[in-house]
């Protein structure tokens, strides 16, 4: 991501600062990115979340089979043994594909709550400046909100409850 930050084009730009000091010149650069520098920057934030959703999921599928291969072995004395290999070797053997899948499936609905967030503090900020915002938006807001915080709470629940 850094990477692809630094990649735009760099725009040197100056800008005298009104204070006291009368010859106060600030220089700052910006970044101007070509559109495919953007997709890709879009493109990363969607794989780190996929990535994090799927590290997440890992994790607990792996507690799920350690924890139920020591708690159903039939004797004590193989009980625990390499649960937790056994767990990743699960993964890697027969759940990859489901466990990608519902990590995607969260990844997707976290960007969209990202991107509502986003339009949400907007809104928020355009009421601050003394502009009405009309009561049915704000309706409609909180509907998306919530809508979208029962779907992801939905998949959450599909998704652990389809390792077990």
């Amino acid at each position: 991501m850094l990477w692809l930050f630094s990649c735009g084009e760099i725009i040197p730009s100056s800008y005298t600062v009104p204070l006291t000091t009368p010859e106060l010149v600030v220089n700052y650069k910006t970044f101007v990115w070509s559109d495919d520098e953007v997709y890709m920057i879009w493109f990363s934030l969607f794989t780190f979340f996929w990535v994090c959703a799927f590290l997440m999921a890992c994790t607990e599928y792996v507690q799920i089979v350690a924890v139920s291969s020591w708690y159903f072995s039939q004797n004590a004395d193989t009980r625990g043994n390499y649960s937790i290999c056994r767990g990743f070797w699960w993964i890697f053997r027969y759940n990859m594909g489901s466990l990608m899948f519902g990590s995607f499936l969260i990844a997707c609905i976290w960007i969209i709550r990202i991107i509502f967030e986003y339009i949400d503090k907007k809104m928020k900020a355009s009421v601050d400046t003394d502009s009405q915002m009309a009561a049915p938006l704000k309706c409609i807001s909180k509907c998306c909100r919530c809508y979208l915080d029962c779907c992801h709470r939905f998949v959450k629940y599909i998704n652990k409850n389809a390792y077990c």
